[in-house]
């Protein structure tokens, strides 16, 4: 006899038997024993979560003569005639090669004969959003009101492409990716079956691979029997599946977090000629840095993860090293670099590039927040021709450094002002920014500070519209309320800075401002 994969051999007969849908299986249960069938059912979710399976046992579950528990009893006589595949009471209707309007003409002229053996004459029409446009329409009026004899059970994967007309005419069921310990204690029960031997670490690593999905899960654990003989360990999953260890990704993390090039490039050298494929290490490395994010985040995260206690701790020393936001930021590039792999021409490339984007932007980071904390301390003053290194860096840091960036231009952009009076119209412009003050904060970025006499705080700028905005009686107001915490009747005045400042202008602010007053061209 030929041999049967495990995902078609142990399929669900039963609704006690899905696993993981016990919200929709209920539903389903109760309608059965109190004969309140819909004539219209949507089953919703990812491929592998059991919507065909519950269709087809709904179909059975609502024709049985002796229904058990809401199931289909197997043994009566409609049961068994069911199991048929050539009964033409229960149709499977593929919708992707069957999307025609013609196919649904058909259909809609057969609709109208009764059942042979059952009381219902079902219609499961899987994959329903292939249907085209035109099918659909053919299908509406006959969904919503179809003959006492029938119903229809649609499935689908993306529910987002159906018609709002077809979702108001059926029942909705949407299914959830199935938790990794129900998948575990089902391969269990199967494993004891086959007489396939499998120790709790290479039974969670399958069931992750199955990534939610029943299906899946099984076809990855067909997969590791093979490869195995009936004898699965936790490093025979890895390779069969291609995986990488703990050990490695440790590895990797730290010559990341430690900012070691070279031991980053070899051990990436190492994988390649091992064979390695790069798309799945890239992935087994996102997830390792979600899993330190995870350790750093909450204390009791080996509950969550279920590592054995040498890795967890190894993971935890590492987790306890880096920031949060860093974590993150590895996360974000790697990422976006998996989905990159699948259409590269050069993937080890691409994931060196990656893997060493993450040292180097977040060098570049820390090198900027220390050059800030040390401007907003006053102990460092940048030179006037400091200011196109900062601007150019905004080409090259992340978009959430900007604003660190800015604070940079306000204390760097005159050299030849006092410290403090950068420093007072830096933490000026990032209370502007806490308070949401966007069209002030805008304007008064562009503005540069002159000078605090006599409780008199004067800026310039060169732009008119800058100028404007700052002088409106109400931003003038918004500055002058946060000067008074550093003197009670400070007052701003704003100078708009002229290319070529007239000699009549350029006296009347020496005579305001005395010797004091440095004019800037």
């Amino acid at each position: 006899m030929n041999y049967l994969a495990l995902y078609r051999k142990y399929r669900p007969t039963n609704f006690d038997e899905v696993i993981g849908q016990d919200h929709i299986i209920k539903t389903l249960k109760n309608q059965v024993q109190t004969s309140q069938i819909s004539h219209a059912y949507l089953l919703n979710g990812t491929r592998g979560t059991g919507k065909t399976s519950t269709a087809k046992i709904l179909a059975k579950a609502i024709n049985c003569l002796h229904p058990k528990n809401g199931s289909p009893c197997l043994t009566c006589e409609v049961c068994k005639a069911l199991e048929d595949p050539s009964n033409l009471d229960v149709l499977e209707i593929d919708a992707a090669s069957n999307n025609r309007v013609d196919e649904i003409r058909d259909l809609r002229e057969k609709i109208k004969y009764p059942p042979v053996s059952g009381k219902y004459k079902v219609y499961i029409i899987d994959e329903v959003h292939m249907l085209t446009d035109s099918a659909f329409n053919a299908l509406l009026k006959t969904l919503e009101e179809p003959p006492s004899h029938a119903v229809f059970i649609l499935a689908t994967t993306e529910v987002h492409k159906l018609p709002a007309t077809i979702l108001s005419r059926v029942m909705r069921f949407d299914f959830k990716l199935v938790s990794i310990n129900n998948l575990i204690a089902l391969l269990k029960i199967i494993f004891e079956k086959e007489n396939i031997t499998a120790d709790a670490e290479s039974l969670k690593a399958i069931a992750q691979a199955g990534e939610g999905s029943v299906r899946d899960t099984l076809s990855v654990a067909d997969v590791c029997a093979s490869f195995s003989g009936g004898n699965i360990t936790y490093q025979k999953v890895l390779e069969a599946l291609g995986t990488t260890t703990k050990d490695v990704l440790i590895n990797l993390a730290n010559a990341i977090i430690q900012k070691n090039s070279k031991d980053l490039l070899l051990t990436i050298n190492e994988l390649f000629v091992d064979g390695k494929n790069l798309g799945v290490l890239a992935r087994d490395l996102t997830n390792h840095f979600r899993d330190l994010l995870v350790i750093k985040s909450i204390n009791s995260a080996n509950e969550m993860l279920n590592l054995p206690q040498d890795i967890f701790d190894k993971m935890h020393s590492q987790a306890m090293s880096e920031k949060e936001a860093n974590l993150l930021f590895y996360m974000q590039t790697l990422g976006g670099m998996e989905a990159e792999l699948k259409y590269s021409a050069n993937e080890r490339l691409l994931f060196e590039t990656a893997t060493l984007s993450c040292i180097n932007e977040i060098n570049e980071i820390l090198s900027l927040q220390k050059r800030v904390e040390a401007l907003e301390k006053g102990k460092v003053q940048l030179p006037e021709k400091k200011l196109g290194e900062v601007r150019q860096a905004k080409a090259v840091v992340k978009p959430q450094m900007q604003t660190l960036v800015k604070k940079i231009e306000v204390e760097a952009i005159n050299q030849t002002q006092d410290v403090n009076i950068n420093k007072l119209w830096g933490k000026f412009l990032i209370e502007l920014s806490a308070k949401d003050h966007p069209v002030l904060y805008t304007a008064a970025i562009d503005a540069t500070p002159i000078s605090f006499i006599n409780n008199v705080f004067t800026i310039q700028t060169a732009n008119k519209v800058v100028l404007n905005t700052l002088s409106r009686e109400e931003n003038k107001k918004t500055i002058e309320q946060f000067l008074k915490n550093f003197a009670s009747d400070a007052h701003i005045d704003i100078v708009l800075k002229q290319d070529k400042m007239g000699n009549d202008t350029e006296e009347k602010l020496k005579k305001k401002f005395g010797n004091k007053l440095k004019i800037i061209n």
